[in-house]
């Protein structure tokens, strides 16, 4: 029962930290790097800015330091993390049904594809990209940078 716990509840901080990105518009500067990958596919779900991963390996740090899991806990949640992220990044197109019924359980590609409008083609414009540009809006509060309602 501990171990079924533990996963769940690292699951539960992942993804109010992934909420996080799209709401906090300096998270989503560094998040939105993801999102800019020209190549979806795949690799897309290990491709984050290196402040984000450091940021990310942090949080999962404490929440194992707070929830205390056994490990084999930690082993499975970090199996089923990649296996969702390699999943739901995936260059596949399902049926429209399953798509449908799969959505109220996993993120499915179809979901998921985004690309950011300030795409960037080099390593170098990647790893920029948090720290260049103005952002008009992010994913989930629909706000301006601004802090004005989008309308």
């Amino acid at each position: 029962m501990a171990v079924i716990v533990a996963v769940i509840g690292m699951d539960l901080v992942i993804y109010l930290q992934h909420v996080m990105v799209h709401a906090v518009p300096a998270l989503w500067r560094l998040h939105r790097v993801h999102h800019a990958d020209l190549d979806y596919d795949v690799t897309t779900g290990a491709r984050f800015h290196p402040l984000e991963i450091i940021l990310s390996m942090l949080i999962k740090f404490a929440t194992i330091l707070v929830l205390g899991p056994p490990v084999v806990a930690v082993v499975i949640f970090e199996v089923l993390l990649n296996a969702t992220a390699m999943f739901n990044h995936g260059n596949i197109r399902l049926p429209g049904r399953v798509d449908r019924v799969l959505r109220w359980l996993v993120v499915t590609p179809d979901m998921h594809r985004y690309r950011d409008p300030a795409q960037v083609e080099r390593l170098p414009g990647m790893l920029l990209l948090p720290f260049i540009g103005r952002i008009d809006s992010y994913a989930i509060n629909r706000r301006n940078w601004d802090g004005s309602d989008e309308t």
